[in-house]
């Protein structure tokens, strides 16, 4: 396939220049094609890092892919097009007459040029038995050549001359022999002198590993180790360089003796060699590690000293606080002697808080140095004893191996001797024989001496290699007992960290609790000044109520001054009229003068009376301006008051925040030392007493946590509930406020009415302006209060959403925690039963295998599972990966370790797990219903991260009690809801005047889950498993009932469930029976309860 000049791309389909790429580059050749150097060319290829970021390489095989084509079988090849065939004329040649044998099958072999290791084996191979021949050559036939003339000549020769011979020769074999023995004796000592250099090289090399753990345990020590560890590594390389120069010299001396000797020699030099290599090898390791650790050195101090200008940075703003908080309090001396008594109480709190703090920072850096140390001591501790124990090996072998060659080399010895005496003897027997005879004796001695001796070389060799290998077996036996002794050690050591940490968390405890009890003490002085606070108002209102009551008798003195002018008008109309007629009437004019004078009199007495009334009038406004004047003052000092209060709450809040970032730390702390305790019974797996503590102590912890949580909770609901009752006396405060300013208007208006309808009296200009200017102020001093007003509004209303805000994110870091939790208790779980199926395996026989096996497996349950995601469109499903352990079921979207699940739910709290039908999932397609079904379970058992609802405010107007929400009406309006209504004064004053909302009550209480399985055969698998888990539920004592609306059951289970209700109406007489088979339900029959609203019971 030529696809460098025939792949061609189609131009109607668009085909992006990264695809052009990677197609052309899979079809290439072996050499330049992609992913010959590794998965990750292809990986790292521009194609997969522009696609859709949605899928890994790791989940690449569970995601959809983007285009999958229709096809009908295997063999399906409709979606390539078909290349039309060359059909241009195809080239023959003629089939040549000469046999050639090209039909016939090939029987045979192929060879190769690449034989140099068969060459060298072979050349290896014949030098061998070249030595051996001269060896026996001077053994056997070093006399023989030079004796052939005498026997040759033996006729002519004398017995004499036979017999000198003979004592030239046995000369001779001295001689050779002596020279033999003194090389031997030169060899065994330069074999001892290597053994005792190694064993020096060794006892070095553990005195250099000794000071490195020292080293790397002292780190403070490390400077001078340092120059020590060189000063050494310089004396080692003198050692090795001596060793090399005593290694030429037995060089030197080895081409000085035989060739069969030099071989040996060789081979043992270049066993040497080999050991001299590895000794500097390990050296250079050991010298790389030292400087790494050097370097780690280096950068631990440099982290160091950056903590330290952290910690004094920290130490500048502590500082610069303090002189902020202390100017403070100096603003804040002149306030009242409760607020500084609560001022000092926060203070000792800040300074335990501060205290505590720096505990927690001092054992976060000693808990972190303590890890570092574990970690670098392990390490380096599985380092050396790995090259200790390769040492041990290769030391083994080695003493092995000089005892085998001992044992040749006397061998060898003894044969040598033993041939010589028989070559003595042979000489003696055959000294009158032919020549021919003897040499054909010493061919056959010389066969079966190869023959023994290749039999006895090859038994050696399986000798040999059998020892070998029961050396490396002891030593890797002492290897397992050495680190189960180590284990055991550090089992110990984890134990006493152990009870360490259970002291440190009890004495946190109680500091815990003595800060709670301080800041319950602080809360209730709090209160006290609060009790004030309220007296103060309420005598604030008694001032108001005087002064109302004062205005009230102005009021009743000025309509009686009204009467009283109006009275004055008519006697003077009368005068008048008396004039008129006084001509007509001068007799009665004389006649009534007493009258008149009387009446005059009377006028008067009058007058005097409305002077006085006036000069009382004066009195009361003059008192009043007193008492307004007072009571500014009184709300400037309110005012005050009310600001500094708000500067306290301030404190108090940042305080809290303080107090919850500690909080925060804590329980990060305490969910360290969870992970230490984790480690510590993973460690400690085989004990069972250890296990119990540990989750004693976890469920001390969790309940700790959850005290904290439900404490923290209350108090931020407690000061939100605080806060709105002080808005809301602030607003009613700001309403009277108002409505006495609109009150003064009027009164004001209506004076200016009533000197317009006066025509009698004329109000001077000077009057009116001051009239005027006053109003003015008031209307001055309303704009100001609305102002205020609003801006207090705006400013409780930002308090407000920011308090939402985090309690929403304290809530969501407690869901997180406590999903954590539950993730890290099922892995628990998981450990504690492979432990308990690893013990119970170790004991229980062959048969009961499966048996245990099953029962670890129906005890955990997981698997790939799909729920319904929330789509407005179109009803889709997504992947979770589920975990159901015995007391909780985890909802993950990965598999990975370490993952924090999405949803958990208490086992405890489920109700019931039963296949659906097409009514219940009307969305879902036909095919998928067999692998679909139900969980039912109740929402207090179920803990999720929930997403932020910032829209769900409560709206105004609307009142929520007990799940209903009421509206203020005030005409004839329909109802929503429960269809009901209350008056308002029932919920101000605070009485039980409805109960709990049915509709939305078992709305909340009770949820429903659709669950789809792969295939119809997991779904079955997993509801019998679950229901399983359900029946345990309940026979633990907790029954569960999951609550349905009748309006929402199918028409057969509300005929099976009327029936089943009739019959136990009809079977109880008693309401304790039937409490007793629903002991959710109220007191009263079931079947008032379900023609209601609601009923709760389970149809299986």
């Amino acid at each position: 396939m030529d696809h460098k000049n025939s792949l061609q791309f189609p131009e109607d389909v668009e085909i992006s220049k990264p695809a052009k790429h990677l197609i052309s580059a899979f079809l290439t050749s072996r050499e330049s094609r992609l992913g010959t150097n590794g998965v990750g060319e292809i990986k790292s290829h521009a194609f997969f890092n522009k696609l859709d970021k949605n899928w890994t390489w790791e989940t690449i095989r569970s995601c959809v892919p983007p285009v999958v084509p229709d096809i009908s079988c295997d063999t399906d090849t409709s979606n390539f097009d078909d290349i039309d065939d060359d059909r241009s004329m195809e080239e023959t040649f003629p089939v040549p007459k000469a046999y050639a044998g090209n039909h016939l099958p090939f029987i045979g072999f192929t060879f190769t040029r690449e034989y140099s290791f068969i060459k060298d084996a072979k050349q290896s191979g014949k030098e061998m038995p070249v030595i051996h021949d001269e060896l026996d050559s001077v053994k056997v036939n070093g006399g023989m050549g030079r004796h052939e003339r005498p026997a040759k000549n033996k006729g002519n020769v004398a017995g004499g001359e036979e017999y000198s011979a003979l004592e030239l020769l046995l000369q001779q074999e001295k001689k050779l022999r002596a020279e033999t023995e003194q090389k031997l004796g030169v060899m065994k000592g330069s074999l001892e002198a290597m053994k005792k250099e190694e064993d020096a090289l060794k006892s070095d090399i553990m005195d250099y590993e000794r000071k490195i753990a020292k080293a790397n345990l002292e780190i403070d020590k490390a400077s001078r180790k340092y120059k020590n560890e060189n000063e050494r590594h310089r004396q080692a390389t003198e050692r090795l360089a001596m060793l090399e120069v005593q290694l030429q010299q037995q060089q030197n001396a080895a081409k000085q003796a035989t060739e069969s000797k030099r071989q040996r020699d060789s081979e043992k030099m270049i066993s040497l060699e080999r050991q001299l290599t590895d000794v500097n090898e390990r050296l250079q390791s050991e010298t790389e590690s030292y400087n790494k650790y050097k370097k780690m050195y280096s950068d631990l101090l440099q982290r160091f000293n950056q903590v330290d200008t952290s910690y004094t940075e920290l130490q500048g703003k502590h500082a610069d606080i303090m002189a902020v908080k202390m100017k403070l309090e100096k603003n804040i001396s002149n306030l009242t002697a409760a607020l500084d008594k609560e001022k000092s109480s926060q203070s000792t709190v800040s300074d335990q808080i501060q205290e505590l703090q720096e505990r927690n920072a001092k054992l976060e850096v000693e808990i972190n140095r303590i890890k570092a140390q574990e970690t670098e001591t392990r390490q380096e501790k599985e380092m050396l004893l790995q090259s200790k124990f390769s040492m041990e090996k290769s030391l083994a072998n080695t003493e092995l191996e000089l005892k085998t060659y001992q044992h040749k080399y006397e061998e060898e010895h003894r044969a040598h001797q033993e041939t010589v005496s028989r070559h003595k003897d042979d000489k003696r027997k055959t000294l009158m024989s032919n020549e021919d005879s003897n040499r054909n004796l010493i061919r056959e001695m010389q066969l079966k001496i190869d023959y023994e001796k290749s039999v006895r070389q090859s038994a050696e060799d399986a000798k040999l290699s059998m020892e070998k290998k029961k050396n490396e077996l002891i030593v890797d036996l002492d290897q397992v007992r050495s680190q189960s002794s180590k284990l055991g050690q550090d089992l110990k050591a984890l134990m006493v960290e152990n009870q360490t940490l259970k002291q440190h968390i009890e004495e946190e405890v109680s500091k815990r609790s003595h800060a709670q009890s301080e800041l319950k003490a602080h809360l209730q002085e709090i209160t006290v000044v609060r009790i004030a606070e309220k007296q103060s108002s309420k005598e604030i209102e008694t001032l108001k109520d005087e002064r109302r009551n004062t205005e009230q008798r102005i009021n009743a003195l000025k309509t009686e001054v009204k009467k009283l002018e109006k009275a004055n008008a008519e006697l003077r109309e009368q005068l008048e009229d008396e004039q008129n007629f006084y001509g007509l009437y001068k007799t009665q004019v004389r006649e009534q003068k007493e009258e008149i004078e009387d009446m005059n009199k009377q006028m008067e007495e009058l007058e005097t009376d409305l002077k006085n009334t006036r000069e009382e009038r004066d009195r009361i406004t003059a008192t009043l301006q007193l008492t307004l004047t007072k009571a500014d003052s009184q709300q400037l000092l309110r005012k005050i008051a009310e600001d500094q209060l708000a500067e306290l709450q301030h404190e108090k809040e940042v305080l809290d925040i303080e107090l919850s970032h500690e909080r925060q730390e804590n329980n990060k702390k305490e969910s360290a030392l969870q992970k230490l305790e984790s480690e510590n019974r993973v460690l400690s797996g085989e004990i069972e007493t250890l296990n119990q503590n540990s989750v004693e102590l976890d469920s001390k912890l969790r309940k700790q946590s959850e005290e904290m949580t439900k404490l923290q909770e209350s108090r931020a609901h407690e000061s939100i509930n605080e806060e709105l009752r002080e808005l809301r006396k602030a607003l009613q405060s700001e309403r009277l406020f108002k409505v006495q300013a609109v009150d003064k208007l009027a009164e004001v208006m209506q004076r200016k009415e009533f000197s317009q309808k006066d025509k009698g009296r004329k109000v001077s200009s000077m009057e009116l302006k001051k009239r005027e200017k006053e109003c003015r102020k008031l209307q001055q001093e309303l704009t100001q209060e609305k102002t205020k007003f609003n801006a207090l509004v705006d400013k409780n209303a930002r308090e407000l959403s920011e308090l939402n805000a985090t309690l929403y994110e304290e809530s969501k870091v407690r869901t997180r925690i406590q999903l954590e939790l539950d993730a890290r208790e099922s892995e628990l779980e998981q450990l504690r039963q492979k432990l308990i199926t690893s013990d119970t395996i170790s004991v229980s026989s062959g048969n009961d295998l499966d048996s245990l096996n099953d029962s670890a497996v129906s005890e955990h349950l997981a698997g790939w599972l799909a729920i319904p995601a929330r789509n407005k469109g179109k009803f889709t499903w997504k992947k979770q990966y589920i975990v159901v352990s015995s007391k909780k079921i985890l909802f993950y979207e990965t598999d990975h370790e370490n993952a924090i699940p999405t949803l958990v739910i208490d086992i405890d709290k489920l109700a019931h797990v039963r296949a659906v039908s097409q009514g219940d999932v009307h969305r879902a397609s036909p095919k998928d219903i067999p692998r679909i079904f139900q969980m039912l379970y109740y929402t207090d058992g179920e803990t999720a991260i929930k997403p932020r609802e910032d829209n769900q405010q409560p709206q105004p107007g609307v009142l929520s009690h007990k799940g209903h929400d009421f509206l203020d009406i005030h005409y004839r309006t329909p109802t929503t809801c429960c269809h009901m209504k209350f008056h308002k004064e029932h919920w101000e004053k605070g009485e039980e005047f409805v109960g709990y909302c049915k509709v939305n009550k078992d709305a909340q209480s009770a949820k429903e889950l659709l669950l789809q399985a792969n295939t119809a055969e997991e779904q079955k698998k997993w509801i019998q498993r679950m229901s399983k888990r359900v029946n345990k539920s309940r026979l633990s004592g907790y029954y569960p009932f999951s609550m349905y609306c009748i309006d929402e059951l199918p028409p057969c289970a509300l005929v099976v469930l009327l029936t089943a209700v009739s019959m136990v109406d009809a079977s109880l007489s008693s309401e304790t029976t039937s409490r007793a088979l629903c002991p959710r339900l109220p007191a009263e029959s079931l079947s008032g309860r379900i023609r209601r609203s609601a009923v709760a019971i389970q149809i299986q």
